[in-house]
């Protein structure tokens, strides 16, 4: 991690997400071939069907509760603070935070790496992801060490990188992706509005028969 323009992060063997300036690739590299393509290409998550109005008058999700323990842990040689957290749905679990300055640069990496792919694909989530952060920095919080069982930092290292860490491999070009079509999200308050369901079931053969002309020639 750089910044926020310049990100590598490894995702597996030979395999890398990287954000370059404002373009993000996925990178895999197998046998001395490398497979690089542009997450912009790929296809978007679906949108509701037009004509069918979001939804409005919904109750905003309610802000988790977040309270600190007075109990401290050492995580990969680094020393939290232990907050027990109650999320929007009531269930409660441990988080372990830290400000060492090292532990939040690997937070915004992370942070930022989620919201450009949810930019790439659409997902309508790039928005929370900020707002998230925002709220942690705005509150001191810091960055993350454990959160309950399924996240843990195993360690936290400091290197130089060569030079072109934060670019494409030389000679690789990003992949041709064929068009997909968009696939319509289903909403269920259209089980009370026929004409919309109707419109939801036509865009659905119309992408299913397009993805199989992709999928014959």
């Amino acid at each position: 991690y750089k910044d926020e323009r310049n990100i590598r992060m490894e995702v597996g063997q030979g395999s890398y997400v990287l954000i370059t300036g404002d373009k993000a690739y996925t990178v895999h590299v197998q046998g001395g071939e490398t497979t690089v393509v542009d997450l912009d290409t790929l296809p978007k998550l679906g949108a509701l069907p037009p004509g069918h109005p979001p939804k409005t008058g919904s109750k905003p999700a309610r802000e988790p509760k977040i309270t600190k323990t007075g109990r401290t842990e050492t995580i990969a040689g680094i020393k939290g603070d232990v907050y027990e957290v109650v999320d929007e749905d009531g269930k409660r679990y441990e988080v372990v935070l830290s400000t060492d300055k090292r532990v939040q640069v690997l937070n915004r990496a992370m942070a930022a790496v989620g919201k450009r792919m949810a930019q790439s694909l659409g997902a309508g989530v790039a928005e929370e992801i900020d707002r998230g952060m925002k709220q942690a920095e705005k509150l001191g919080y810091g960055g993350v060490l454990r959160a309950g069982n399924e996240f843990r930092l195993q360690s936290l290292q400091e290197k130089a990188q060569p030079a072109g860490h934060y670019a494409l491999p030389r000679g690789a070009a990003p992949m041709k992706m064929p068009a997909m079509p968009a696939m319509p999200q289903f909403d269920p308050s259209m089980m009370n509005d026929p004409a919309a369901m109707e419109r939801f079931q036509k865009q659905m053969e119309a992408a299913q028969k397009q993805m199989e002309k992709m999928q014959q020639g």
